[in-house]
C-alpha cells in the first residue's frame, strides 16, 4: 500500500475521533448519501400546497354546515364539564396532531443519537489516534493494526465543521483533521494546497 501511495509530502499524527464529532461526522455523511436538504421552494410549496388544502376543507365545512365539538364531564363532580366546539375543537386537534409528531421525532432523533453512541464504542479503533500520511497519489491511514490506502481520486467532498475539517470518501466515510493540528504544522498553507489539487475545500 505504501508503495501505492507514492512520494509521501505529509505524514500527521491525528488524534482519536470524540463522541460529539462523530455525531457531526455521521451527519455530514448522511447528508452527503441522500443529498441536499429541500430548500425554501419545496417548503413553501408544501405550505402553499397545505393551505390549499385546508381552505377547501374549510369551505366545504361551511357549505355543508359542518360541525365538530369535544365535550369532557366528570361523573365524580357535579357541575364540572369542559367543552370545546367549531374552532376551539379544530385548534385542539391541530394541536394533538402537532404534539404527536413533535413527540415522534424527539423518540426518532432520541434513538438515533443513541444508536450512533454506540456505534461510535463498539468502533474502538477505527475512530482512535492514527497516522494519516498524505502522499503524491492518495492518502494512507493506518495505525498499530491496520492500513487503508484511498487514491485521491475517492474523495467527494470537504466540510469543516465545529474546528474539523473532514475528507469525504465515496460519500459513505470520511477522514478527519483538527483545526488545531493544521494550525500547529509549520506548512498548513502546503497542506491545505495538496488537498485542494484534488477536492474542494470550504
Amino acid at each position: 500500500m505504501e508503495a501505492a501511495l507514492g512520494p509521501v509530502h505529509y505524514a500527521l499524527a491525528v488524534p482519536a475521533l470524540g463522541p460529539a464529532d462523530h455525531l457531526r461526522l455521521q451527519g455530514l455523511l448522511l447528508r452527503a448519501a441522500t443529498g441536499p436538504r429541500r430548500g425554501w421552494g419545496s417548503n413553501l410549496a408544501g405550505l402553499l400546497g397545505g393551505s390549499v388544502v385546508g381552505g377547501l376543507g374549510g369551505y366545504l365545512a361551511a357549505a355543508w354546515d359542518l360541525q365538530a365539538g369535544l365535550w369532557v364531564v366528570s361523573t365524580r363532580h357535579a357541575g364540572w364539564n369542559w367543552e370545546l366546539d367549531g374552532l376551539g375543537a379544530f385548534l385542539a386537534a391541530l394541536g394533538l396532531v402537532a404534539a404527536t409528531l413533535l413527540g415522534m421525532a424527539l423518540l426518532l432523533r432520541g434513538r438515533q443519537r443513541r444508536a450512533l453512541r454506540a456505534l461510535h464504542a463498539a468502533g474502538g479503533e477505527i475512530f482512535g489516534a492514527h497516522e494519516l500520511l498524505l502522499g503524491e497519489a492518495g492518502l494512507l491511514w493506518r495505525n498499530p493494526s491496520r492500513t487503508l490506502f484511498v487514491p485521491w481520486s475517492r474523495l467527494t467532498g470537504a466540510a469543516r465543521k465545529d474546528g474539523m475539517l473532514f475528507l469525504l470518501a465515496d460519500r459513505i466515510s470520511a477522514f478527519w483533521l483538527p483545526e488545531a493540528l493544521l494550525a500547529g504544522h509549520p506548512d498548513r498553507p502546503g497542506i491545505e494546497a495538496l488537498l485542494r489539487r484534488h477536492v474542494a475545500l470550504p
